[in-house]
């Protein structure tokens, strides 16, 4: 009975002193570092979760060994002296400090290293993040199952978004390719990562404690746990725009945001320097973007001379490489296309060049009446340029452009870049003008490889996504000899590849419509009674789209699943392509396979489908229309991306027959 009670009181103690260190968090003193977690379980060490196989306590102090894949570590925890324990793993001392607070605290002393690594973009490196989001309430827990990633882009500019599974215990491990130091984020943190490095993320969320473990963690720890406010204004739907009052209220908002970081960071004189870096490069890149998207209020979409030196100056010259920050890709994008359409328009006589080019280069045979249209067009271009250049009235502007478009030389222009040989020709001419343009501009501002090669990246896999056929081998042959990055040269030839294949496969059945059937029509009305004329009697649903409309080709991509669906009812799929060209329009029917028994494309030219557009009030694309049975076009909500919505109205129109 003695025995008996001893050692109760034995585990008792023992319980009690273990409960002192069992769900706590370790760090390191002299580096700052968070070190080591205890669980009753498991030993948290390394960027690992260790299985405590052994564990003996005496008088507060305890030896524990703990094992993964193989491999061991030994600890001892001394007793708790002045808020501080001595932890020994593998021999070497620690002098520790529990952490109570949600996050890391400060750092005892300054990191001055300022930069982030930098692989130029190269292939084949990788980051790895293990994690375990701990005390899961039972409440969320079935609807916790993956742990994503957000605002990843790559060098062609495409979201990405990694996850991994999340087991139940709570952990995962997301291991992922990367290009260079990324920027990304989720609901539970905010990352960023560089290449070949290994982290591990908790997340209590019984305790509310975020912390991050590492070589290089530190600056996840800072930068989670302090955050800044940034004010923007909205750059949308802005009445009477005034540029440089845009431009000067967001710098004073960007001013603000400085000034907060600065606050911050005197606040806090141990923050790393690449705290600084990181959070003044996310400032700069939002703002930036903000503002470059503002030229889209502006007259042609450029920005003012003065307002774009205030952003090169003030902003993109202050982004500190490898651009690892939230919105920079987007500013990249709209910067860079300011400046090249600046340079485009500065770029004189691009019409004539091109057609004498053309000539030379034994793609055309010009006429004397062929010559002398072009000249007239050249000379009044630039006319209408100058007048168009004072005007801001939207409605005074397209009467212009209209009167000028109705001009008998116009007539020759077009009938000229209808020949598909000069269609091609003009393209690879004008694609090589522009880019060698850009690249000088660039060379002369002194503007890195890394920074060329996701311009040019951009620039390929636009184009072919754009067009949705492969690029001609001049336009390919850019990419090879002006790119360094393989994996730029490796996302365009793998798209390119794709397009390749696309364009030889063989369109089955009888989808493809000829514009026959609505020849010498030009009133949208007759044109549009003529194309459903032949399916009287049934549902059709209708899909205004356009080859260079991303929307409406991911609405496409879900064609066969709306197909399979409606598959009941008796309708009709009727396609009226905008603007698109018919090797593009082929390919993008034939990649997500935009066909069936009761499917019907239509690809009519520009002056009948607009008349077509203008009839049925389309506004924007893509545009769904319902036809009932008789043939009346229906004000209804015809969303083939509310499967459910659609079906309930097909189920009313075929009841009321």
């Amino acid at each position: 009975m003695k025995r008996s009670i001893i050692s109760l009181l034995l585990l008792f103690c023992f319980i009690s002193s273990w409960a002192q260190i069992n769900d706590t968090y370790w760090r390191d003193d002299k580096t700052g570092d968070w070190l080591l977690g205890i669980t009753d379980k498991n030993i948290i060490y390394d960027c690992k979760i260790w299985d405590i196989s052994s564990m003996n306590e005496k008088k507060g102090s305890f030896s524990i060994t703990a094992t993964n894949s193989g491999q061991q570590i030994a600890l001892n925890i001394s007793k708790e002296k002045d808020s501080q324990r001595t932890i020994t793993i593998n021999k070497q001392k620690h002098v520790c400090s529990l952490i109570t607070s949600e996050f890391l605290p400060d750092y005892p002393e300054k990191d001055t290293r300022k930069d982030f690594a930098d692989n130029h973009y190269c292939k084949g490196d990788s980051v790895t993040i293990v994690g375990w989001i701990r005390n899961i309430p039972a409440k969320v827990k079935d609807k916790l199952k993956a742990f994503e990633l957000y605002g990843m882009r790559n060098l062609a500019i495409k979201d990405i978004s990694p996850s991994a599974k999340i087991d139940s215990l709570g952990r995962f491990t997301l291991r992922m390719p990367i290009e260079n130091t990324t920027f990304c984020f989720n609901g539970m943190a905010t990352f960023i990562v560089e290449p070949n490095e290994t982290y591990l993320m908790l997340k209590d969320l019984k305790s509310k404690q975020t912390l991050f473990m590492g070589k290089n963690a530190r600056v996840l720890n800072e930068i989670n746990h302090y955050d800044i406010h940034l004010e923007t204004t909205d750059y949308s739907h802005i009445k009477d725009f005034d540029a440089m009052a845009f431009l000067a209220k967001n710098d004073s908002l960007k001013n603000v945001a400085i000034q907060q970081l600065d606050s911050i960071c005197n606040e806090h004189p141990t923050l790393s320097a690449r705290f600084r870096t990181f959070r003044k490069n996310n400032i700069l890149s939002y703002v930036a973007f903000v503002l470059m998207q503002g030229r889209f209020n502006t007259p042609e979409a450029i920005v003012p001379d003065e307002y774009l030196r205030v952003v090169t100056e003030e902003y993109f010259k202050k982004i500190q490489s490898p651009y690892a920050c939230g919105f920079f890709d987007l500013f990249w994008r709209d910067y860079s296309d300011d400046i090249e359409t600046v340079l485009r328009k500065s770029d004189e006589n691009s019409i004539k060049r091109l057609m004498y080019s053309a000539e030379k280069d034994g793609i055309v045979k010009l006429s004397d009446k062929d010559k002398e249209d072009i000249d007239q067009y050249d000379v009044e271009y630039k006319i209408l340029m100058e007048k168009l250049g004072n005007i801001t009235d939207e409605a005074t502007r397209k009467a212009l452009e209209d009167e000028f478009d109705a001009k008998d030389f116009i007539k020759t222009i077009n009938k000229l870049f209808q020949l598909k040989e000069v269609e091609e020709y003009s393209l690879d001419k004008e694609m090589f003008r522009s880019i060698e343009l850009m690249l000088e501009e660039m060379k002369s501002r002194g503007w890195n490889q890394s920074l060329q090669d996701m311009y040019l990246c951009r620039k390929m896999v636009e184009n072919i996504d754009w067009a949705r056929k492969p690029l001609s081998r001049n336009r390919l042959a850019i990419c090879d000899t002006k790119i360094q990055s393989q994996i730029a040269k490796d996302y365009i030839h793998e798209l390119n590849d794709k397009y390749e294949a696309i364009s030889k496969r063989v369109l089955s059945g009888d989808n493809l419509k000829s514009n026959d059937v609505v020849k010498d029509l030009s009133d949208g009305e007759q044109i549009f009674k003529k194309l459903i004329e032949p399916y009287k009697g049934k549902i059709i649903l209708i899909d205004v789209w356009g080859t260079w409309c991303g929307p409406c080709k991911e609405d496409l991509s879900h064609s066969q699943e709306e197909y399979e669906r409606l598959k009941p009812y008796d309708m009709v799929f009727m396609y009226l392509a905008n603007g698109s060209p018919a090797e593009s329009w082929k390919n993008v029917i034939k990649e997500y396979n935009v066909v069936g028994d009761n499917v019907v494309h239509f690809n009519l030219p520009t002056n009948q489908h607009e008349a077509v557009e203008n009839y049925m009030k389309v506004k924007f694309w893509p545009t769904y229309k319902f036809v009932d049975q008789e043939g009346n076009l229906l004000d209804v909500n015809a969303n083939p991306r509310d499967l459910n919505a659609l079906e309930n109205l097909i189920k009313k129109l075929t009841e009321k027959q």
